[in-house]
């Protein structure tokens, strides 16, 4: 058993966004100790170079060589995550390991994508509201003013199959976008447009990670004129590549 007070342990490393070059600030990472089943109550929080540092001698009781250890690094207010795992090797005396966010989910994919890259002059100067459909309570139309909102949820989840008809690590996900205004239908066909734009530079270059595949299904009109609310629905397939069956986020 290593004594915690005179063995301390760091793990240290630097924490970039998704397209693995913007660091971080603020971002939290926790390390657990799988082995033991146990938690550091005290988690770092990277500095403005997003360099992050914790000492596993605070775990609350003693690490041994060959306990795996897990990271986690999550970014608040965000859809943002990567975890990895490693093996304390006492000899080495320390563990550094730089890491690179990944999206959580498909709908977080598709609602950070939209609303990081949202252009308002595409848009008559404005920008929609983006939630999940779980993030959201029953819509009440008569308080959307000259609020857009789009909604995203999910479908059918689908594995994929290979050539020999085995099951991949691929998973396919079927987002809907679903688009609300009471502006104007002219008004909400740009909001579409932009939507068309984002998803269409994202199929082009994709984020490490996931795909979004070329979809021609096309928008559906829901609009219901007599209440003034002019909805389109469209549906996104979201492939998330290499799914571990343990965990998918693993650096």
């Amino acid at each position: 058993m290593i004594n915690i007070t005179e063995n301390p342990y760091p793990v240290s490393g630097i924490i970039k966004d998704i397209d693995n070059s913007t660091v971080l600030k603020d971002v939290i990472v926790t390390a657990y100790n799988e082995t033991k089943n146990e938690e550091i109550t005290v988690t770092s929080t990277t500095n403005s170079s997003g360099e992050y540092t914790l000492d596993l001698a605070n775990f609350p009781t003693d690490y041994e060589n060959g306990d795996t250890i897990i990271l986690k690094a999550t970014k608040s207010g965000t859809d943002k995550i990567k975890e990895y795992r490693f093996t304390i090797d006492t000899e080495e005396g320390s563990e550094e390991k730089n890491l690179t966010l990944t999206y959580y989910d498909a709908l977080g994919l598709i609602k950070e994508l939209l609303s990081d890259n949202w252009e308002r002059g595409n848009t008559d100067l404005k920008k929609p509201a983006f939630y999940k459909v779980f993030d959201i309570k029953r819509i009440d139309i008569s308080t959307l003013g000259n609020q857009d909102i789009i909604i995203f949820y999910e479908q059918l989840v689908i594995n994929t199959k290979n050539s020999i008809g085995t099951l991949t690590k691929n998973m396919k996900i079927p987002v809907v976008i679903d688009i609300r205004s009471t502006i104007s239908r002219i008004h909400l066909l740009k909001v579409r447009n932009e939507i068309d734009r984002l998803i269409g530079q994202n199929i082009i270059n994709p984020v490490e990670g996931w795909n979004i595949l070329d979809n021609d299904s096309g928008w559906k009109d829901l609009s219901d004129k007599s209440k003034n609310l002019w909805r389109f629905i469209m549906f996104v397939e979201v492939e998330k590549l290499n799914m571990s069956r343990k965990n998918e986020y693993w650096g």
